[in-house]
Parts: structure tokens; C-alpha cells; sequence
């Protein structure tokens, strides 16, 4: 059916909140200095989805334009990989697989990923903000959910700082696919059990650590389940989030029992490391 191009002019800095809001739609981005370009499938896109992007954009007051093309069937995923290449985030080097290794990258530990378009290439600001909090919460031994697991690269980090076990969920059946391939290129295939679904499909509880790097909604609906699959004493890491979201998430996690321990930010997004209090 082909692709529609959507060529954003619009300030970089904008760049990483346009590719969150679209990112469930879109088959691609690329980005270019002066605008991002976000390919969409041609029989789900209508001049009325541009318009109502549009509008979302203009009641930011940021100074945008978007201009539209067609193209026939093409393998914007070979095109995508092109733009994907090692990057650093804490204590970790994410290489793609068609990238060299990095010499003397003196990082304690590289992530190998072949994303295939799932979520978590460590070029997006909130999987770094989780790879930066991630070290200060993971203890040898812990078992860990990982909710939104695009490529399993949570997952794949929890177990390099020393977790026991990791259930990595997430809806899109690209990234149940993607995640055991990438936990297999980094050794720990043995480690992290990859489930389609979200909460629905763990049973378990107990959970030392959970990872949700999804959006403010999801985020506020899930919590109460998270607190309820979770050890005493459990970590809680957090992302997806813009630096306006932090009052009402903040609120959230008080009322299911959470407490702040770090909140960390990166241009306009947020991440949070919280712990849940011992019940009474």
C-alpha cells in the first residue's frame, strides 16, 4: 500500500516529544537538522490525521510546518538501521549489531541490540534515563519486570548489574519477537522470559524491581497493579514521561504507596526512581 512521509519542520529540541506521540502509528522516523520525517502507513494515514497533528503541535505554541509525500512499497527499516549508531547511557555502550565495537569505549558494560524498529535503541532520552537509574536499584539476585519491553534491552541491563530473572512484557508482537533475539546476542536468553501482553499475563508477584518505560497514562493505570506485584522494599523505575507529568505521577505513586528516592531529566523528559514503603 506504500508510505506517507510526514516532513516536520519544527525545532530538534522537539524532535524526541513528537516521535512519543507518534510513535504507536508511525513505521519509522529519520532526523535531519532542520526536520524530522515520520513514515506512515499509507491506509491508516488521512490528510484528517495531519490535521489533527497539527493542531496538537500549535497548542505547544512551537513553530512547525508538515508537509506531505507519498511513496511506494520501501525498506525503511534498512534505511532507519542507517541511523542507528553506538551510544552511551551510564554505565552502558548500546551497540546495534551492524555497528563495529567501540574501542576504548571505557564503559563497564555493552548492551548488543538489533532493534527491528521496537522501542529501545538507547537513542530515545527515556530508555537512557531508565539506564541511568537502573544502577542504583538492581541487587544481585533480584528478579525484575520489565512492562514495555520493547527490545529487552531493560532486561538485558538488569541482568549485566546482576538480577536473577527478568519477565520482560510488551503488546507489540515485533518486540516479543525482537527481545529473545537481542537477550540471545547478549547471553542471557537463559534469564529473561518474554511474554505478549501486559499485566495480564503475569501471574507472578514478589518483585524486587519493575521497569515501565511507556507514557503518563499507562504509567497512572498500572501503578496500583505494580504495587501489588511487588516485594516489600521494591524499586520502581519509571519513564516516558515529559517534565509536566511529574506532579500527577509523583501523586500517584504517594497513593499507591511509592516514595521518591531520584528523579532524573533529560531536555524535556523525566525519569523516576521510586521504592514502595513496607506495609504495615
Amino acid at each position: 500500500m506504500g508510505t506517507i512521509e510526514l516532513r516536520i519542520s519544527v525545532a530538534p529540541e522537539h524532535y524526541d516529544a513528537i516521535v512519543a506521540e507518534l510513535e504507536t502509528s508511525a513505521v519509522g522516523f529519520l532526523t535531519g537538522s532542520d526536520a524530522l520525517h515520520a513514515f506512515m502507513p499509507a491506509e491508516a494515514w488521512s490528510d484528517d490525521h495531519t490535521q489533527s497533528l497539527l493542531a496538537w503541535l500549535h497548542e505547544r505554541k512551537w513553530e512547525v510546518d508538515i508537509n506531505t509525500s507519498f511513496h511506494p512499497d520501501t525498506n525503511w527499516n534498512e534505511k532507519w538501521e542507517a541511523t542507528i549508531q553506538p551510544i552511551r547511557a551510564g554505565q552502558f555502550l548500546i551497540r546495534p549489531t551492524w555497528s563495529e565495537p567501540v574501542e576504548d569505549a571505557d564503559v563497564p558494560h555493552e548492551l548488543i541490540v538489533d532493534p527491528k524498529m521496537s522501542f529501545g535503541t538507547g537513542y530515545h532520552q527515556s530508555t537512557r534515563l531508565v539506564l541511568r537509574l537502573l544502577t542504583e536499584a538492581i541487587e544481585p539476585g533480584d528478579t525484575v519486570l520489565d512492562v514495555g519491553a520493547g527490545t529487552g534491552i531493560l532486561s538485558i541491563a538488569a541482568c549485566r548489574l546482576g538480577a536473577d530473572h527478568c519477565i520482560a512484557v510488551d503488546i507489540d508482537p515485533n518486540a516479543v519477537e525482537n527481545a529473545p533475539e537481542n537477550a540471545r546476542l547478549n547471553e542471557c536468553e537463559q534469564q529473561i522470559d518474554v511474554r505478549k501482553g501486559s499485566m495480564d499475563v503475569v501471574s507472578e508477584s514478589g518483585f524486587d524491581v519493575i521497569l515501565a518505560n511507556i507514557n503518563r497514562n499507562v504509567l497512572l493505570d498500572l501503578m496500583p497493579q505494580f504495587a501489588e506485584a511487588s516485594a516489600p522494599g521494591a524499586r520502581l523505575i519509571l519513564a516516558g514521561l515529559l517534565k509536566r507529568d511529574k506532579d500527577v505521577i509523583t501523586d500517584r505513586a504517594n497513593e499507591c504507596g511509592y516514595t521518591i528516592d531520584e528523579i532524573r531529566s533529560e531536555n524535556e523528559w523525566i525519569g523516576l526512581r521510586l521504592r514502595l514503603q513496607e506495609r504495615a
